[in-house]
């Protein structure tokens, strides 16, 4: 959003500068400051609108980090159902390449899909060891993700997610929303809407 004039530094100095010589001269009518309260007014609005612009440093988004061929993705919290053990995964003929099968969660049938396949990530054995079903969500289309490894779920502090700075891929560019460096290795956020659209396709 733009800055006003009125709420610029420079504008704020020019206040305080009037302020001290109506307080200081001849022109200071009464005790109850009329002729200061314009400058008054004006200060109070550049306090107000300093407070307003001020980023809030502790503010925290929870992401749902995980694994995959050694490298840290992540998910919005909100964006995830459930974390379960990897369960057998049953083949369904005609399906897209991008959907490993259907898994029965507690009584729910969920289509289980391969993000590597999405992101083009070499396959690997190391989800049949310490594989996890993330099961997220995108609108009304819910669906698994197969992961190698859960890593945790953590509160991140928002002001050190930012777009992607880093080389990528491809395959990532459509995908991933935003990086942040978590306990020194980088992670990619993806954006779950965009993993749904591939899948859909």
């Amino acid at each position: 959003m733009k800055k006003s004039e009125k709420s610029s530094p420079e504008h704020f100095k020019k206040i305080s500068e009037k302020v001290k010589t109506k307080a200081g001269g001849p022109e200071k009518e009464n005790s109850a400051g009329s002729t200061l309260s314009p400058y008054i007014s004006d200060l109070e609005d550049y306090a107000k609108n300093s407070q307003n612009t001020a980023v809030d440093i502790d503010k925290r988004v929870q992401i749902v980090l995980f694994e995959l061929n050694n490298e840290y993705f992540g998910l919005y919290g909100r964006d995830v159902k459930a974390i379960v053990n990897q369960e057998q995964v049953f083949f369904v003929p005609g399906v897209p390449m991008t959907i490993l099968g259907i898994v029965n969660i507690r009584g729910d049938v969920e289509s289980v899909i391969d993000i590597k396949k999405i992101l083009e990530i070499p396959a690997s054995d190391e989800a049949r060891v310490n594989g996890k079903i993330v099961i997220a969500h995108s609108g009304e289309y819910r669906c698994g993700i197969l992961v190698d490894e859960l890593i945790e779920v953590s509160d991140i502090q928002e002001i050190i997610i930012h777009p992607v700075e880093t080389a990528i891929k491809r395959s990532f560019k459509d995908i991933v929303l935003a990086e942040f460096s978590f306990k020194g290795k980088l992670v990619f956020l993806l954006d779950m809407s965009k993993i749904m659209e591939k899948v859909l396709l």
